[in-house]
């Protein structure tokens, strides 16, 4: 699931730091959509759908604070309700944990993210860009 490539990845990064807080947005590369949100405190998101970059690579959460990476377990709370980001999205659970994920994130009016049971940042994200920026929203479970 962390096999994200690595240009992806550095730019979504660098991006992060001149972002609108709260405020997702939404880019493609080699056969990734991303979506990323950062809260202005130095936190930020990146969802990454494989739409077509090929066996071996799945879909992703990343977190980061201050531009580094946070590694380890990845959940979210989202309208009093935790979201575990599984492993892998190919296994039928894997599958079940990221479509719950996926719908609430979409919808939500603001979240809590945790690594490793810590807290990692707070998001507000905007109604209206929500509405925009996931109006087409798919990130299918990989199969």
């Amino acid at each position: 699931m962390k096999k994200i490539l690595l240009a992806g990845v550095i730019a979504a990064c660098s991006a992060s730091a001149y972002a609108v807080p709260d405020t997702w947005s939404m880019g493609a590369a080699q056969g990734f959509t991303e979506y990323s949100i950062s809260n202005g405190a130095g936190n930020a998101v990146i969802i990454a759908c494989n739409e077509g970059a090929g066996e071996g690579y799945d879909n992703s959460v990343s977190v980061y604070s201050n531009d580094r990476s946070l590694d380890g377990d990845i959940s979210f709370l989202i309208d009093d309700e935790a979201y575990y980001i599984p492993e892998n999205t190919t296994t039928r659970s894997g599958a079940n944990a990221w479509v719950s994920f996926t719908s609430a994130i979409t919808r939500a009016s603001e979240f809590e993210v945790y690594v490793n049971n810590k807290p990692a940042g707070k998001f507000k994200p905007r109604a209206k860009n929500s509405q925009k920026i996931f109006s087409d929203f798919e990130c299918a479970p990989v199969e």
